[in-house]
């Protein structure tokens, strides 16, 4: 079973509780960025054009 952005993300915010080190804050970041970079990724691969600036 696959982890959702969302489910990173809400790792994060409960991580975030119990951090009280750098290792714990940089795994909460971690988790945090992960989340994000996977609804980026999808809604780069979304569109229409690829992504690819398109100049006139």
């Amino acid at each position: 079973m696959s982890a959702t952005p969302k489910d990173l993300v809400d790792c994060a915010c409960a991580m975030l509780g119990a951090a009280a080190e750098e290792a714990s804050y940089r795994a909460v970041c971690s988790r945090a960025y992960y989340g994000a970079y996977h609804v980026a990724k999808a809604s780069y691969e979304e569109l229409p054009s690829s992504g690819v600036l398109v100049t006139s």
